[in-house]
């Protein structure tokens, strides 16, 4: 049997064995998730995101209403 998987640059132990290239699978979504993180901090970094397609936002009497009932809150830890 070919070993696809590697632990540590070692190969794999007698009583593994794998169905499957669950590393490069990892290796891709890693390199995936730093690529979409690094766009995100451009985009915040340059004023383009958030925008006001974006946003949510409420009537100020709104957000007063909410801040109220916040304050009335007890802490449900101590």
């Amino acid at each position: 049997m070919k070993q696809i998987y590697t632990y540590g640059g070692q190969p794999a132990p007698r009583h593994a064995q794998a169905f499957g290239d669950v590393a490069s699978i990892r290796k891709q979504w890693s390199e995936e998730r730093s690529k979409a993180l690094g766009e995100y901090r451009s985009a915040v970094m340059n004023g383009s995101f958030p925008n006001a397609e974006t946003s949510v936002s409420m009537p100020e009497y709104e957000l007063d209403k909410l801040k109220e009932g916040l304050d009335k809150l007890q802490p449900v830890h101590r």
